[in-house]
């Protein structure tokens, strides 16, 4: 019997770009549990996953053929689930790992929490950050922010189409959070689900953790339009939020750009010289 008690209370929404098997095989088993499933392939040509995804019985799959970025697809997926009459769409990035318990656990909140307070927020946002349960029997502990990230977030399909969407001029870098700050403009709500189970965030993610002076770096190195995309977005969004009076938001994205220059910075010195030394 497929886990879905309401046809129209909960699709799910991915953003394919060259993804592991990992992904495909998450994406199989959200269809075989009866889900609908909207995916945008932003690398078709080179993605054989996006394509055996194409022939699952609930998938609608979308692409326009080449790399429009985040913006566009995630105001695409939740804009197609909005008018095909679900009421909200769960994003996962493409190596966020969950299992049947995390959609049990999102599920129950649906059914038992969320028609209280649909009205004031345009999401949660589901992870494990202070996560020791084994199962899905606890209830969600919903925290409000500030700013959350796209992955894990549960989407209020009508309060998104409120605010028009995702910014289709962000490209890939803060589209999360710019969505934030124009929902807190608006009079609405983010929060933050912490204890869901078998979610994770960190195992399928390319990066490589370093401790200097003490201090735990997470590096990636990135092609430098991806560098200049993150600062240009950060700073064109922390100038939004300012001129809206949302100086809080301001402060963290500040921060958080602060802290990626110093990311990138470190990435390319020590990854740069680690491939020289092999």
């Amino acid at each position: 019997m497929s886990v879905v008690d309401k046809k129209n209370s909960l699709a799910f929404g991915f953003v394919l770009y060259n993804p592991e098997q990992s992904s495909y095989a998450r994406i199989r088993l959200l269809n075989d549990l009866g889900y609908k499933i909207y995916i945008y392939d932003n690398s078709p040509d080179t993605c054989n996953i996006g394509l055996d995804c194409r022939d699952l019985s609930n998938v609608d799959y979308t692409t326009a053929g080449k790399n429009l970025g985040l913006g566009v697809a995630l105001s695409t997926i939740c804009a197609q689930a909005y008018y095909d009459s679900y009421e909200n769409i769960l994003f996962f990035d493409q190596d966020t790992i969950f299992s049947t318990e995390t959609i049990s656990f999102v599920h129950k909140f649906i059914d038992e929490d969320l028609e209280k307070i649909r009205n004031k927020y345009i999401s949660i946002t589901f992870d494990s950050t202070n996560n020791d349960v084994e199962n899905d029997s606890q209830s969600c502990e919903i925290l409000d922010v500030d700013l959350v990230i796209n992955s894990g977030s549960l989407f209020v399909l009508e309060n998104l189409k409120n605010i028009g969407w995702h910014n289709e001029k962000y490209y890939v870098d803060v589209v999360d959070y710019e969505m934030c700050v124009r929902a807190n403009a608006k009079g609405f709500k983010v929060g933050k689900c912490s204890n869901t189970p078998g979610f994770d965030h960190v195992t399928e993610q390319p990066d490589t953790v370093y401790k200097i002076l003490g201090v735990k770096f997470i590096l990636r190195r990135y092609p430098m339009s991806r560098v200049f995309d993150i600062i240009k977005s950060s700073l064109k969004l922390i100038f939004f939020s300012i001129i809206s009076g949302q100086f809080r938001s301001a402060r963290i994205i500040g921060r958080s750009l602060l802290i990626s220059i110093v990311g990138l910075t470190l990435s390319i010195i020590i990854l740069k010289k680690e491939k020289y030394e092999m």
